[in-house]
């Protein structure tokens, strides 16, 4: 007997502010992560909000970031693609990545129906459309 296909798994675009370490341990889990410092040179130092947005929506990921605000910049409207944001700015690296990983299944769900909202992910595994 074979297993039943797999539910197709997203693709996410990692936002600078995230910093390597969250996605280095995100991808040891499993999560396919491009961060914005693969497509960018000089660390993405002098990217803008609009132009990471606009590349990760062009090329159909879902984007992650601790920017909340991000939700309210014209790019976000005019993309096509999920947000994911942690709640709480100030939180360190094992959380952000406890936070993202504790979501999983609501944040990949929702990243592959492939729509424009902006979600929020909390602790305890808490994710909340908010756009």
């Amino acid at each position: 007997m074979t297993d039943p296909p797999s539910e197709p798994q997203p693709r996410f675009f990692a936002d600078r502010c995230l910093g390597k370490g969250s996605v280095t341990k995100l991808r040891a889990l499993g999560w396919s992560i491009v961060r914005i410092a693969d497509v960018f040179p000089d660390d993405a130092q002098d990217v803008t909000d609009e132009e990471w947005i606009a590349h990760g929506s062009s090329e159909g990921l879902a984007l992650l970031t601790k920017d909340k605000a991000i939700r309210y910049q014209p790019s976000f409207r005019e993309a096509g693609t999920p947000v994911f944001a942690l709640s709480g700015g100030s939180i360190g690296l094992d959380e952000m990545v406890e936070r993202f990983e504790a979501g999983r299944r609501k944040i990949w769900a929702a990243a592959t129906a492939h729509e424009r909202q902006f979600w929020m992910v909390y602790a305890g595994g808490r994710v909340e459309r908010k756009a």
